[in-house]
């Protein structure tokens, strides 16, 4: 006989294999990084649509009721983008941006924000919606999801999830999502409750966004201090670009720092390591420097 064959997906196994290990490092520090990159793709594009002018990112952390909330007013996400994005297992979607202009895009992010959580909440106000030709504008009226007290594993995996969605009197000004992770009274990285993620957040970062952290402005994006630097240098590729900008005093331990689309991606190599740090002529550059690459491709 003849048939077809589809392979299967045991997504229970998936999720446990990938989950929270998926980035190595202080899971808070994953949290803090990951949400901050999607929260700015999403306010970017309510800056790019006139929702809103100047963006805002929070990222709260109570350790008495053992709960991370994260907010941004950014451009929201409707039902069918919390199925086939946010909970999906590789799924992404780039609410339009191009792609000189999104800072991620590959879905794995969020197995490592929610697969550290024993529960989660969202409420989401969505404020653009896709037009037949593609392109994203402002929706004729908001709406608002709500999604209570959510397994994660349970969500990523097919189990279904209830949603509330409020369609009347709903303001553009709500927009944005609030994401809130409950996390376990006991975990394998004793830093998830006693170090904040400082240092993650204090990253360079590009933009007209104001960053809090435990309800202080961190020195990054609206605040970041363009002023400590030189006149960016442009360099061109056939992938796209790179603007150059280089510390004007020197340092003692300069930091030299990769973004894409103006935000934080990794360090080139520990300044105080052997080898690190860039390097001209075989001697190490004493001025930080940030790379900030632009490709024309997702």
């Amino acid at each position: 006989r003849v048939g077809t064959l589809v392979a299967d997906v045991n997504l229970e196994q998936l999720y446990e294999l990938l989950g929270p290990n998926i980035y190595a490092g202080a899971i808070i520090d994953t949290i803090a990084k990951e949400t901050m990159q999607n929260s700015a793709d999403a306010i970017e594009a309510a800056q790019a649509l006139g929702i809103i002018k100047e963006g805002k990112f929070s990222f709260e952390i109570d350790r008495e009721a053992r709960t991370v909330t994260i907010k941004d007013n950014g451009i929201g996400m409707s039902p069918k983008i919390i199925q086939t994005a946010f909970l999906a297992m590789g799924g992404s979607e780039k609410q339009g941006l191009g792609a000189n202009k999104q800072k991620g895009g590959k879905g794995l992010a969020k197995m490592g924000i929610l697969g550290a959580a024993t529960s989660f909440e969202l409420t989401t106000v969505h404020t653009a919606e896709k037009n037949a030709d593609g392109k994203f504008t402002r929706k004729k009226s908001a709406s608002k999801t709500i999604v209570e007290d959510q397994d994660p594993k349970k969500a990523m995996t097919g189990s279904p999830v209830v949603f509330r969605e409020i369609t009347k009197g709903v303001k553009f000004l709500e927009t944005g999502s609030t994401l809130v992770l409950k996390l376990p009274e006991t975990y394998k990285d004793s830093t998830l409750y006693l170090v904040p993620p400082t240092k993650i957040l204090s990253k360079p970062l590009f933009g007209n966004i104001e960053v809090t952290l435990n309800g202080e402005e961190l020195p990054v994006g609206k605040n970041f201090p363009f002023n400590k630097y030189q006149k960016p240098l442009k360099a061109e590729f056939k992938w796209g670009e790179a603007e150059i900008y280089i510390g004007k005093k020197k340092q003692k331990y300069p930091k030299h720092t990769v973004l894409i689309s103006g935000i934080y991606q990794f360090d080139i190599s520990d300044y105080k390591t052997v080898g690190g740090g860039l390097k001209l002529n075989d001697e190490k550059i004493p001025y930080d420097i940030i790379i900030n690459l632009k490709s024309k491709y997702t």
